[in-house]
């Protein structure tokens, strides 16, 4: 299968054409040839390119050196403007395809862009034009060097006669009167400027200090360039240059400057002074997972969070301000309709997005009701299903939870670049227009960012409650999607023929109608779970233990596994739960139905029941620092007791120095009979003496001494 940016070596011999696909539709291809300094474009048969791949006189090249993708951190502001300049220019051009592939449109076109710059006087207008060399140019750069913006970015460090070497003279413009000529930077000089620059800038001191470059260049000047010199007369210290750098003076800032720029490691330089987690979080290029081109509706739905410009009060006293809410809100790309929407005291996290994510498939019409807000299910009409992906922040969409998520869902997370919100275009202008709307009809709005002295406090007129907030944004995204136009939105040509309007809801209905969506049904259920984080389970023979806390099946014979945990040893599983809930978590099972299977708590663990894991840690953490705090009670009674227990034991040697004889330790029985009789008599509050006759002898009377056991007293009784 071919796709544009291919590119293909035809030939399998010594002599071979590199050629790259710019148009693949249909039947036909059209080929640009790599091999020649001229645009040079061919039109072949699809089939035809398709059986010389197959036949071996061709092949795909998956390694080249044709695409160019410059570092964006080393782009200069005039490189950045000249490539977007080029590309506004061709982009026009681009979209004719296939018409543009051929040479004679393709040069009418550009000939028109060049009568129209000479056509016009203004300097800004003439912006927007260019000759037809650098229109011709810019084509050839675009379909040659990987058909991207970044493909017109120019190569300004080929310009000039690149570096010189430097000899007596000192190159560059002569200096102003009266100062010193200075001097060129040879290696030498060079070696001084790195060993100041790691001594100064580099090392983990200076980093930790934050030394900036114009204070490691001082520093390294009065290391290198000053020498030290006592005044004889005076006997002060004094620091004039060095006599070789006295005439003509040291090497400057600016030539220290253009130095360090110029280093191959300067990213590593900057990596090791900014560490290496605030390197990858803010300064790290981001290579982008956004997929080009959108079939339909659910293609991209983009999730992004903000506080909400209005304070809440208490829903049990409203004269208790509770501050602003967390509005997180859930955007189809295509059709610009609000999937999705959360708004509560959660802080921007996962589980807020979770929530989101949830009232994407969530019953809008109950979801609704709940809010006392009544609306048919037409006027939401994006119950039950997920996208094919997710545009959404770094900050709670990169992790394992996110990546569970995914794995669970099958829902592809595309992750924007830091600062970047123009990557989420949709959401930020719904984020504009719901504050813009709320603000002309509710209390309590903030007016503005940072208040100044005499600003009125807007906390002071704050009077709705999160419920009634969240209300007023449902109406808001019911408006929006419904009776909101979308200005200067791009309709297809199916869409103006089909005299769809540009109101969100009926681009989503008419894209889901005509089967352009890349839709997928989901339950509440299913979305709960893959948004539930993961973690380890042990498989022990008391339970799944997670945090301490154990597990187990409702079903009897899933017990089966701690049999063999107890067996052969303990092993681990995933489970998924909810950080608000210990009650309950999932165990991942491919073999059970929905791929889960729910443990509850076992009698062991059910007293940490209802309420968070955080709790449940810090219950346990507080037993065990109760635990540590009684040892000194508990070795202080463990020595009452053993020193009591050996006063005793010490007592009863006393009176009997030595072992039992043989015939001692004989009639034990008969012994315990005799002793049990003068424990009775002790619970009777009987003295205890050594000649308490038994019961059965004492009513036997002078019958004679009773039987050693009580069966036979029982029938001398009777018998007498």
């Amino acid at each position: 299968m071919l796709h544009a940016r291919d590119v293909i070596r035809f030939g399998d011999g010594g002599e071979t054409v590199d050629q790259r696909v710019v148009w693949c539709h249909g039947g036909e291809v059209v080929l640009f040839d790599l091999s020649s300094s001229r645009t040079r474009l061919a039109r072949r048969p699809r089939a035809e390119v398709m059986a010389q791949l197959d036949d071996g006189s061709a092949r795909l090249l998956l390694e080249h050196g044709y695409d160019l993708h410059p570092n964006p951190a080393r782009l200069t502001k005039a490189q950045k403007d000249r490539r977007d300049r080029l590309m506004r220019i061709i982009g026009p051009l681009l979209d004719r395809a296939p018409m543009i592939f051929d040479d004679a449109v393709r040069g009418r076109a550009v000939a028109d862009i060049e009568r129209a710059l000479q056509a016009c006087a203004d300097p800004e207008e003439r912006k927007a034009f260019a000759s037809a060399k650098t229109v011709h140019d810019a084509l050839d750069r675009y379909w040659r060097r990987g058909m991207s913006a970044n493909a017109l970015t120019p190569s300004f460090g080929n310009c000039g006669k690149g570096k010189r070497t430097p000899g007596e003279a000192k190159l560059g413009a002569p200096p102003a009167e009266g100062m010193k000529r200075g001097v060129n930077v040879t290696p030498a000089i060079e070696d001084i400027f790195d060993t100041g620059l790691r001594r100064y800038y580099v090392s983990d001191r200076a980093a930790r200090r934050k030394v900036s470059l114009k204070a490691a260049y001082d520093l390294m000047v009065t290391d290198f360039f000053l020498d030290t010199v006592v005044d004889p007369v005076t006997g002060r210290t004094e620091y004039p240059p060095k006599a070789e750098w006295a005439v003509t003076g040291y090497p400057t800032f600016r030539q220290f400057r253009f130095w360090y720029d110029k280093r191959p490691d300067l990213l590593q330089i900057r990596r090791k002074r900014e560490g290496g987690s605030r390197y990858d979080k803010d300064m790290r290029g981001i290579v982008g997972t956004a997929v080009a081109g959108l079939m339909g509706a659910g293609s991209r739905f983009e999730i992004d969070s903000t506080p909400i410009d209005v304070g809440c009060v208490s829903e049990i006293d409203r004269t208790v301000p509770v501050g602003r809410p967390t509005f997180y809100q859930v955007t189809d790309v295509l059709t610009k309709l609000i999937c999705g929407i959360y708004v509560g005291f959660e802080n921007a996290s996962w589980m807020a997005a979770g929530l989101a994510v949830r009232n994407v498939v969530e019953d809008k019409v109950a979801f609704c009701a709940g809010y006392g807000v009544s609306i048919d299910a037409g006027e939401w009409p994006c119950s039950g299903v997920q996208p094919a992906r997710y545009m959404a922040d770094r900050g709670e969409w990169e992790g394992f939870d996110a990546t569970a998520f995914a794995e669970k869902s099958s829902v592809v997370v595309e992750v924007a670049s830091p600062y970047r919100g123009d990557q989420k275009g949709s959401t930020e202008k719904k984020f504009d227009q719901f504050h813009r709307l709320l603000r002309t009809q509710l209390d309590g709005m903030i007016e503005k960012k940072v208040q100044e002295r005499g600003d009125r406090d807007y906390r002071r007129d704050a009077i709705l409650t999160l419920a009634e907030v969240t209300a007023c944004v449902i109406e808001v995204a019911i408006f929006l999607n419904n009776s909101n136009k979308l200005v200067d939105y791009p309709r297809t040509r199916e869409m103006i023929a089909d005299r769809v309007r540009a109101v969100p809801r009926e681009l989503w209905n008419w894209s889901v109608d005509r089967g352009m969506d890349e839709l997928v049904r989901a339950s509440v259920d299913q979305v709960e779970f893959s948004m539930l984080p993961v973690g380890r389970a042990t498989v022990t023979s008391m339970g799944y233990r997670y945090r301490d806390l154990y597990y187990r099946p409702a079903e009897r014979e899933q017990w089966q596994v701690f049999d063999r945990a107890r067996q052969d040893g303990v092993s681990h599983v995933d489970v998924s739960y909810d950080p608000l809930r210990t009650t309950r978590v999932w165990l991942h099972d491919g073999t059970a139905q929905g791929g889960r299977v729910a443990l509850d708590l076992t009698d062991r663990s059910i007293a940490y029941a209802d309420v968070s894991f955080e709790e449940a840690r810090a219950l346990r953490r507080d037993d065990a620092v109760d635990t540590a705090n009684n040892k000194p009670a508990f070795h202080a009674g463990l020595a009452r007791a053993a020193r009591a227990m050996k006063s005793i034991n010490d007592a009863a040697n006393a009176e009997r120095p030595g072992p039992l004889t043989a015939g001692q330790a004989q009639g034990g029985k008969a012994n315990r009979i005799e002793e049990r009789e003068r424990e009775r008599a002790r619970r009777r509050g009987l003295q205890p003496a050594s000649d308490v006759v038994p019961v059965g002898q004492a009513i036997a009377g002078d019958k004679g001494k009773p039987a050693t056991t009580d069966r036979q007293n029982r029938q001398s009784d009777f018998l007498n």
